[in-house]
């Protein structure tokens, strides 16, 4: 993957080296073109979800999807993805799937939320 400045990871506690390989080589694996689209956002890896949340999350998507920036939309904070890593833990435990693998998905689901792709159509491609 081409480095992008306009792109970040971010921890809220310790840095996890494996689990943020694991994001990186996913990020890798996206088209270029994609790739190259990924403006102003942060990957957040977060120990555990938000208290009040009333469901189990592996990810979560804030921000305004690309389709609906216009050319006006500037000098703004980034988009973020949180990506919930004890859950995501858990959820390759359980199933007894590859962290890796469920990092992929997991971050492709967001990134598809980014580019403003509904639940809807997102269920269609998850594999797990």
């Amino acid at each position: 993957m081409k480095q992008n400045p306009d792109f970040q990871i971010s921890f809220d506690n310790e840095p996890d080296e494996e689990f943020e390989k694991d994001v990186l080589e996913a990020l890798a694996l996206l088209p270029e073109n994609f790739q190259q689209q990924l403006h102003n956002l942060n990957i957040a890896i977060e120990d555990k979800q938000p208290p009040g949340m009333n469901s189990f999350v592996l990810g979560l998507y804030h921000g305004v999807p690309q389709p609906y920036k216009g050319p006006h939309y500037t000098f703004i904070l980034p988009d973020k993805i949180s990506l919930y890593k004890n859950n995501i833990r858990y959820i390759s435990q359980i199933r007894q799937i590859t962290l890796k693998q469920v990092i992929a998905e997991v971050l492709y689901h967001e990134i598809g939320h980014y580019f403003g792709l509904s639940e809807d159509e997102l269920d269609h491609f998850r594999s797990f």
